[in-house]
């Protein structure tokens, strides 16, 4: 598209769509920027255990885990293996510190200190369903792509 600046190009996903961004820049360096909302970087993620009835209901836990492919699409995407393909180019995962399918404390655990410091962001009353509707999640994500793109 002509008005499509491609020096410019960033990406937004959230959840599963989170991973599949991070994909997407892994092997396409047109993209200069990935925000990630949630999303589940490895296929442990894709099994929260008992924690999941503080974010929904019984009837949608079961609905939620009644999709096994989600594991295997997670593990498919080995998104951990493309974030090590982006080099200097701006990543930012963004989780909620209430979220209960996948803690925000697992995720740092499963960079070094310094990538949490630089590309991890957990923001307070939010969790893994309520992220994505935030006020305070929009505001930061477009304060981000201005600032990296």
């Amino acid at each position: 598209r002509a008005e499509v600046n491609p020096e410019r190009i960033g990406v937004l996903g959230i959840d599963l769509g989170g991973d599949l961004a991070i994909r997407a820049a892994g092997t396409d360096q047109q993209i200069a920027a990935v925000l990630a909302l949630a999303p589940f970087l490895n296929q442990v993620n894709t099994k929260p255990g008992l924690g999941i009835l503080k974010e929904m209901s019984y009837l949608e836990a079961l609905h939620w885990s009644s999709f096994r492919k989600r594991g295997e699409l997670v593990a498919d995407l080995a998104t951990l293996n493309s974030i090590s393909k982006f080099g200097s180019r701006p990543l930012l995962l963004i989780y909620g510190d209430q979220d209960s399918i996948i803690p925000v404390e697992r995720v740092r655990a499963t960079f070094g200190e310094e990538m949490a410091q630089e590309r991890l962001k957990s923001l307070p009353r939010e969790g893994h369903l309520s992220l994505p509707h935030s006020p305070v999640a929009s505001i930061l994500v477009a304060r981000w792509f201005k600032e990296n793109l």
